[in-house]
């Protein structure tokens, strides 16, 4: 049973956008009893963030600048789920790979399957030289039907 201190100091907390987690370790309650509490209150369950526009829209404008939805995250007290969604409201779509935003050229791509098959360049060193990463490359490989190279074992 929460005293009124505690719940105050749960309304409180919630309002200024602390995790529910957070507040129940500090009050020394279970989540359910912080929720409750909010709930109880007449508190929606995302109205401890004052203005979940402006948050979307700061939200939007890292995730331009490059910064990694993993970073975004943690820096809103959020899941990436709930990043990946607030781009989707923003009608931004995710970032797949770095050759998003340098495709490789038909002449690039043709050059990058005929050294690999030549067995002149790893994926790794392929990747690096044509600045996109190994995943892109597989990716990219994998939709032309370019067999994935073994490694041979040293005997």
């Amino acid at each position: 049973m929460l005293n009124d201190k505690q719940r105050k100091q749960i309304l409180e907390m919630y309002g200024n956008g602390e995790k529910v987690e957070v507040i129940a370790m500090i009050v020394g309650c279970r989540n359910d009893e912080v929720s409750k509490t909010a709930i109880n209150a007449g508190m929606r369950r995302h109205a401890r963030f004052k203005n979940i526009k402006q948050r979307d829209d700061d939200i939007a404008k890292d995730y331009m600048a490059g910064i990694k939805v993993a970073e975004i995250a943690k820096k809103y007290g959020l899941e990436q789920t709930n990043i990946y969604r607030a781009l989707k409201r923003h009608g931004i779509t995710e970032r797949r790979c770095k050759s998003v935003s340098r495709k490789l050229t038909p002449h690039d791509t043709s050059t990058a399957v005929q050294m690999y098959q030549m067995s002149k360049m790893t994926m790794a060193e392929l990747a690096a030289s044509f600045n996109v990463s190994v995943g892109c490359l597989t990716g990219i490989f994998r939709r032309l039907g370019v067999e994935p190279q073994r490694k041979k074992r040293a005997a």
